[in-house]
């Protein structure tokens, strides 16, 4: 279970989110979601009540990607678009 007062810190699914949208150059403030910011601090990654998520970009909708035991987010054309994607994951 999710301890809301804790500060699960770099492992949170804020920080993922974050850190995936500020490397494709999105607006981390101008995402669309359906939770909040409190609820993505305290949710970790490595929690087995969470649930990740989709969240839409400018440019980018987002989603969880888990390999292996590690967890981060992928990130598909919010528009479509011509150039394919390269495989998202691990074992590849």
């Amino acid at each position: 279970m999710i301890d809301e007062n804790k500060d699960y810190g770099d492992t949170s699914v804020y920080a993922a989110l974050k850190t995936a949208m500020e490397e494709d150059g999105e607006s981390f403030a101008d995402k669309v979601c359906f939770v909040s910011d409190e609820q993505l601090k305290r949710q970790s990654a490595y929690s087995s009540d969470t649930s990740f998520p989709v969240v839409w970009g400018k440019d980018w909708v987002y989603f969880m990607l888990m390999y292996d035991g590690g967890y981060w987010y992928g990130h598909a054309p919010r528009n479509p678009t011509d150039t394919p994607l390269e495989g998202q994951g691990g074992g590849g």
